[in-house]
């Protein structure tokens, strides 16, 4: 478990909230959650989980602010919708509302990021599935039972998962590179970039690196980090910028601490599902997309 909290915290998204926890008061939060302490059997078959493949349905959807309109729009296309939904009605419903909602999202990102507009498109989605709700005689969502009003919107904005659609974003550190942090390079098949010499860098450390034993992985990707640097400031200075003027130190440790610091110290990801983001075919395992940019090197 201590292992597992390792993990968690190599990455900088939502940690499991019993890794922040220390000694024994870590280990009896996990022996609480545990969902068959004593490893007995069930019997009959098992129950089947409610969404597959580790989905879940970010219902409802956060309020459209003007803090989060850049990942509204940003990450739009790579946002994955869940697939082999059980056929119950309330998620279908859900379901509905959120793909209606994309589609409102779409023409609001057009039309430059209109947060406005986004979140007009967000109450109107919400208040239409209220009326689908509400038009079926069963238990309803708690929200729907206050009438079209602030008070809904308030109560929706409370209850959402990813009041910053943030589900697929995450910040890795790639200024200090780690066995946990190869593990997840190395296991992760589906993960975007916009930029092009950070994936180039990613690719670099995957395919070199990942076939090594574990123990080697670390050592090996910052065999390669130096080397990449080193050939973007010798025959690719041109091809980019170096806001950080990194290029401009002397090469070797001062030039790679000035990487770190500037370019690879938060490099937003998309993480997507197994399915293809439209119009983007099949995709290479390093093809990453920052979606809240840090200071990264970019083309001209």
């Amino acid at each position: 478990m201590n292992q597992y909290c390792e993990a968690e915290f190599s990455v900088k998204t939502r940690a499991h909230w019993c890794c922040k926890q220390q000694g024994e008061a870590r280990f009896s939060c996990f022996e609480e959650e545990a969902p068959r302490p004593h490893y007995q059997l069930q019997a009959g078959p098992s129950p089947q989980p409610v969404i597959s493949m580790g989905l879940e349905l970010p219902f409802p959807p956060g309020v459209p602010t003007l803090d989060n309109i850049k990942n509204i729009c940003h990450a739009r296309r790579f946002r994955s919708v869940p697939r082999n939904l059980p056929p119950t009605d309330r998620l279908q419903r859900q379901l509905q509302a959120l793909t209606r909602l994309e589609g409102e999202l779409q023409r609001c990102c057009r039309r430059g990021n209109n947060h406005t507009c986004a979140w007009k498109a967000w109450e109107d989605s919400l208040d239409g599935y209220c009326e689908r709700e509400l038009a079926i005689k069963t238990h309803h969502h708690s929200c729907c039972r206050y009438p079209p009003s602030p008070q809904r919107d308030e109560c929706f904005a409370q209850k959402a998962p990813y009041p910053n659609y943030d589900r697929d974003l995450l910040t890795i550190d790639l200024s200090r590179v780690t066995p946990n942090l190869m593990d997840y390079l190395c296991g992760n098949q589906r993960v975007i970039s916009k930029y092009k010499q950070i994936p180039g860098l990613i690719r670099n450390l995957t395919d070199r690196c990942c076939d090594l034993p574990l123990p080697e992985q670390a050592c090996c990707a910052e065999e390669e980090k130096t080397s990449f640097i080193s050939d973007l400031c010798g025959p690719q200075r041109n091809f980019w910028r170096d806001p950080a003027l990194c290029c401009r130190m002397n090469p070797g440790d001062e030039q790679t601490n000035c990487f770190n610091i500037n370019y690879l110290k938060n490099v937003a990801l998309v993480a997507g599902d197994s399915g293809d983001a439209k119009g983007q075919g099949k995709h290479d395992p390093t093809q990453k997309t920052n979606t809240s940019p840090p200071s990264e090197p970019q083309e001209k």
